[in-house]
C-alpha cells in the first residue's frame, strides 16, 4: 500500500469517526435538552427537586462533545485547496478521487400530465378505477 493511499485511508477513518461522534453527541444533546425542557414545562415553570446540577453539566457536556466533533468534522471534510490536494492526492488512485466530486447531469422529465397520458391512451373508454361504497 503505497504512503499517499494509506494517508487517504486515515483521512477517511477520521472523518468517519468525528461524523459517528458528532450524530452520537448531536443525538444525546438533544434528547437531554428535550427531556428538561419538558419536565420544566410540566412542572409549572420550575425544575423539581429530581432535576440536579449534574443534569445542566452533562447537557453542556453532550453539546460541547456535539460542537467540538462537529467542528473537528468540519476541518476533515472540507476539500483541499491547489497545493494542499497536489500533495495529498498524488499516487494511482488520484483519478478516482477526482471523479467523486463531480455531480451528475441532469435528465430530461417528460412534463405531461396525468389527464392528457389518460386521454391519449384510453381514447374515449371509460374505466372505473374505484368501488363506490
Amino acid at each position: 500500500m503505497s504512503a499517499p493511499l494509506r494517508v487517504t485511508n486515515a483521512m477517511y477513518c477520521f472523518r468517519l469517526l468525528a461524523l459517528a461522534s458528532t450524530t452520537v453527541c448531536g443525538v444525546l444533546f438533544l434528547g437531554s435538552v428535550f427531556v428538561l425542557a419538558s419536565v420544566f414545562n410540566y412542572t409549572a415553570r420550575h425544575f423539581p427537586l429530581f432535576v440536579s446540577n449534574s443534569d445542566f453539566v452533562e447537557t453542556a457536556l453532550f453539546g460541547l462533545g456535539f460542537f467540538g466533533s462537529a467542528t473537528v468534522y468540519a476541518l476533515l471534510a472540507r476539500k483541499p485547496t491547489g497545493s494542499q490536494r497536489d500533495r495529498s492526492m498524488q499516487g494511482a488512485y488520484s483519478d478516482f478521487f477526482e471523479l467523486v466530486r463531480f455531480g451528475l447531469p441532469a435528465h430530461a422529465v417528460d412534463a405531461t400530465s396525468s389527464s392528457a397520458l389518460i386521454r391519449q391512451y384510453l381514447c374515449g373508454r371509460t374505466i372505473c378505477l374505484a368501488v363506490l361504497g
